[in-house]
């Protein structure tokens, strides 16, 4: 039993869970994935996979039928044991990977091969080639309960000039909704460009707080924002442009010295130069602190396409006549 699991984790890299659990009543036979034929390497593993999980969740069995790399490639077949093993020690951090998606923290996959426990595979012992017998791998996924959000705060670690937002339902966090994996790294994400758009550029997320409660099948999420300092526009530089001037450029972005710093004028002044028939590409580069006005530098850094040439030639032929291309 897990009572409470802190789930920080979930925000990129997921730790593989791998349990041994039979199969019981009401697994779900979710498909029995070809076996793998010979048409790719002679020497070729060849291995068949049965997939099954718990429960009768269409949607479910269709998102971890997409993420097991085991029954995309079984056609293929594996290059030798060792490889095949890996792959479906992969598959487990795949598998419990998209169940986080799903608001599933609670989830257990187990993947025997040739009927036997990962652990416990030899894969020197798996016979590969044309005259060999498929390998039998078995995938059984309980996912567990659904998981809700449960208490979820928002704040700032100093006082800041402006306040943002701290509103949880504004980045999806709503008490009682399912707890997916990515509306949490979708949040985080949204609450520092809030910020971002607010005046403050260095805005940062510096405490993760992201607690699975196993007993209440419920997610605690505590997220602290550390603002920095506020700042303006300080000088805007461009760079790259040879058949503009600088000037002009600087004029026509979203950005002028003296304003408060938001960062959705980056996007405004990227579709305003890419607008110039002789700009190609726009990149708004940031400086790496705030000065002492309170500024912080901007960079402008245009590409532009190359010239295009037209070329004619003209000819003459008391035969032919004059011709012109």
């Amino acid at each position: 039993m897990r009572p409470v699991a802190k789930l920080v984790a979930l925000i990129g890299a997921t730790s593989a869970l791998l349990v041994q659990a039979p199969s019981g009543a009401g697994a779900d036979v979710l498909d029995v994935i070809g076996l793998s034929d010979q048409s790719g390497e002679a020497n070729a593993l060849a291995y068949g996979v049965s997939l099954t999980i718990d429960g009768e969740d269409g949607d479910l069995k269709k998102l971890l039928t997409k993420a097991s790399l085991l029954a995309a490639q079984s056609e293929k077949g594996a290059p030798d044991g060792p490889a095949l093993l890996a792959r479906a020690r992969g598959d487990v951090d795949r598998l419990i990977a998209a169940l986080y998606s799903q608001a599933r923290y609670g989830g257990e996959v187990e993947i025997r091969i040739g009927g036997a426990a990962l652990d416990n595979v030899r894969p020197e012992e798996l016979a590969s080639g044309p005259e060999s017998a498929a390998v039998e791998v078995s995938v059984h996924v309980r996912p567990g309960p659904l998981f809700h959000f449960g208490a979820v705060e928002i704040g700032e670690t100093t006082v800041a000039e402006i306040e943002a937002t701290r509103r949880p339902e504004d980045f999806g966090l709503v008490g009682g909704k399912p707890a997916k994996a990515d509306i949490i790294s979708s949040a985080i994400d949204k609450l520092v460009e809030v910020w971002r758009t607010s005046g403050y550029p260095f805005a940062q997320v510096a405490k993760k707080e992201i607690v699975a409660d196993h007993a209440r099948a419920l997610v605690d999420v505590r997220l602290m924002i550390a603002p920095g300092k506020p700042a303006t526009y300080g000088w805007i530089n461009v760079t790259g442009a040879s058949s503009l001037e600088t000037g002009t450029i600087a004029r026509q972005s979203a950005l002028r010295p003296g304003d408060r710093f938001n960062a959705s004028d980056f996007k405004r002044t990227r579709d305003r130069l890419r607008k110039f028939e002789s700009i190609e590409s726009v990149r708004v580069i940031e400086g790496e602190a705030v000065d002492d006005t309170g500024g912080i530098p901007i960079t402008v850094e245009v590409s532009e396409r190359k010239p295009r040439f037209v070329g004619a030639t003209v000819s003459a032929s008391t035969v032919d006549g004059a011709e012109v291309e």
